[in-house]
């Protein structure tokens, strides 16, 4: 049994690193400017949509138009 705690302890240390990876926190929703399907991270306060370029900005956990 001891084979299983040191996978278990690796485990517990990369998993908090690895949410981000495979997107767990992210964002999920649609361009308010265009209506496209974009994420992002919960810690990013704006970004550029690559459907249509526009800036869109993170508020209260939704997507707004950044003018």
């Amino acid at each position: 049994m001891r084979w299983v705690g040191v996978p278990m302890i690796i485990a517990g240390v990369f998993a908090p690193l690895m949410g981000p990876v495979i997107g767990l926190g992210a964002l999920k929703g649609k361009c308010p400017w265009c209506g496209a399907r974009i994420s992002s991270l919960r810690s990013h306060q704006s970004f550029d949509c690559a459907a249509c370029h526009q800036r869109i900005g993170v508020h209260d956990l939704k997507f707004v138009r950044v003018a």
